[in-house]
């Protein structure tokens, strides 16, 4: 995650120079780094706690005619456990 961030970061600062704006890294870089980090973590955070990830992992799965056939199968071989077990 570090090495994403630091890229990102890179990656904006780059953007910036394009449209004039200049910052130092040898004096700004620690504190660019270290903001964005924790901006990072608090995105990270709003994430888990509003479960986005999950509502789009499950909407894309869904969706996916692969993972609704894997679906059938285990709710067969659930099935098919009941039966056995009952008898």
């Amino acid at each position: 995650m570090v090495i994403n961030m630091g890229m990102l970061m890179l990656l904006v600062l780059d953007k910036l120079k394009a449209y004039g704006f200049t910052i130092n890294l040898q004096s700004w870089g620690i504190a660019l780094f270290f903001g964005t980090l924790i901006f990072l973590i608090f995105i990270g955070y709003l994430d888990w706690k509003f479960g986005l990830l999950r509502y789009e992992t499950s909407r894309t799965q869904q969706q996916n005619p692969e993972i609704q056939q894997i679906q059938k199968d285990v709710a067969e071989i659930k099935e098919m456990l009941k039966w056995k077990t009952q008898k």
